[in-house]
């Protein structure tokens, strides 16, 4: 059986969050004002968790599981978010993906850890197979 892409029409409208951005987590109010509608998800990546309090995924072949929100004011948001998650230190790079639900295949936003970002150096790292943070 072949997976169907949900086609995208305009900009994509979608963040995929794996970590403290989740819904019940220490930085997901930043997030709630902008959200339309939320779906469980997972995405292909390797989870890890860090001193730091928070996780990080580099690209991979796991499931990490996380949700994956339809945003409005998606600029703004992004905007938001590319500081919070350090973009503009080179901690995380804001990458668009390829995101299961069950409602299909879908394109959104993720930020993906920037493994030559000194803190993220695998010796500080505590690999999380079951893909899931907390």
């Amino acid at each position: 059986m072949e997976d169907k892409i949900n086609l995208v029409r305009g900009p994509i409208n979608k963040i995929f969050v794996y970590g403290t951005l989740k819904e019940g987590f220490r930085l997901h109010h930043l997030i709630k004002p902008f959200i339309v509608e939320k779906e469980k998800a997972y995405i292909k990546g390797s989870l890890y968790d860090t001193p730091y309090g928070y996780p990080v995924v580099f690209e991979g072949k796991d499931k990490v599981y996380g949700e994956v929100y339809t945003v409005k004011n998606t600029e703004e948001i992004l905007n938001i978010l590319d500081e919070v998650e350090g973009v503009p230190k080179g901690a995380y790079i804001r990458k668009i993906i390829t995101v299961y639900t069950l409602t299909g295949i879908k394109k959104a936003y993720a930020y993906i850890g920037n493994p030559e970002y000194p803190p993220f150096s695998k010796e500080k790292l505590t690999y999380i197979p079951s893909g899931r943070w907390k």
